[in-house]
């Protein structure tokens, strides 16, 4: 079993199965498999973009909760589930061998994402100041996918 950074194993004594203690947010655990923050990703490396993609979740699904109410229901909805095709497709992603297959469909939908957000700027449903936080940060979670793609179509 590889070893890594601020791992804690113990050794329950009747069944010997491991018990898996999370030290700083990391454990291994059965499989292959890492935990950091209650998320479940096979490969630690991209664990950072689904970070930052459920942060902007959390973010975006307090927003749309301000939209005018005829407005809720059409451009809010649409943000938020695109946002939760996102999260979504890169949970598949990460755990498939064939990424790209997952991360193409993803990266229409993170620009489909940003038209909308513009379009709710555009029609006063958002502030300057959070449109410029959720640009920046869909322009961020742009960057590590577009990483992401290099890396997969490389190997």
């Amino acid at each position: 079993m590889p070893m890594r950074r601020n791992i804690h194993l113990k050794k329950s004594a009747p069944q010997g199965r491991a018990k898996f203690f999370i030290h700083r947010d990391i454990a291994f655990a059965r499989g292959g498999i890492f935990i950091k923050e209650n998320m479940i990703v096979s490969d630690p490396q991209n664990l950072h973009i689904f970070q930052k993609s459920y942060a902007f979740t959390r973010w975006l699904l307090n927003h749309t909760n301000t939209f005018p109410k005829s407005n809720r229901f059409s451009v809010a909805v649409k943000m938020e589930n695109t946002m939760l095709e996102i999260l979504e497709l890169m949970t598949s992603a990460n755990m498939s061998r064939n990424k790209l297959k997952y991360l193409l469909p993803l990266d229409q939908k993170l620009a489909g994402l940003k038209i909308l957000l513009r379009l709710s700027y555009d029609l006063k449903f958002v502030n300057i100041t959070s449109y410029e936080y959720g640009a920046r940060e869909l322009v961020t979670i742009g960057k590590m996918l577009g990483g992401w793609m290099k890396h997969s179509a490389a190997s």
